[in-house]
């Protein structure tokens, strides 16, 4: 339980800062879509897609755009991200490899037309996102898990 409020209030912290202080800088990334494949790729299953789920509804409830999108798409990646583990692994289909696709995935449908400049200058600076996130979570789920 103490896992789930800690990584709940991690995510709340991460969706407003992606929807109100880093734009009014002009830094538009993914942030919270980065912090929930993290969160799906250090804990299990059930854990990672409910965090997908709370976290595209926080982003939802703070967003402009048309209600339930990042819901229903986190929860999606959330779950795909687990099939692509079950069936490649964790050698083959790292966390490495799952931001720079699913923030290229999101970036095209989500987003207007991006520039090959932007897909690959968000992707890169997800991944370090992701870097640092990891280690992180993986630290609280040793700590807190229950």
């Amino acid at each position: 339980m103490k896992l789930h409020l800690a990584i709940f209030s991690l995510a709340l912290i991460i969706a407003l800062l992606q929807t109100s202080l880093l734009p009014s800088l002009g830094i538009y990334l993914d942030a919270l879509l980065v912090f929930v494949l993290t969160v799906s790729y250090a804990t299990t299953r059930e854990f990672g897609a409910l965090t997908a789920f709370a976290s595209g509804l926080l982003l939802d409830l703070m967003s402009v755009g048309r209600f339930g999108v990042f819901t229903f798409t986190y929860t999606l990646f959330a779950n795909i991200f687990y099939l692509l583990l079950n069936l490649f692994g964790k050698k083959f289909f790292n966390l490495t490899f799952a931001v720079i696709i699913f923030s290229t995935v999101e970036q095209l449908i989500l987003k207007s037309p991006p520039s090959f400049v932007n897909i690959i200058s968000n992707s890169i600076v997800s991944v370090g996102i992701a870097l640092l996130f990891y280690p992180c979570i993986k630290k609280l789920r040793e700590k807190l898990w229950s």
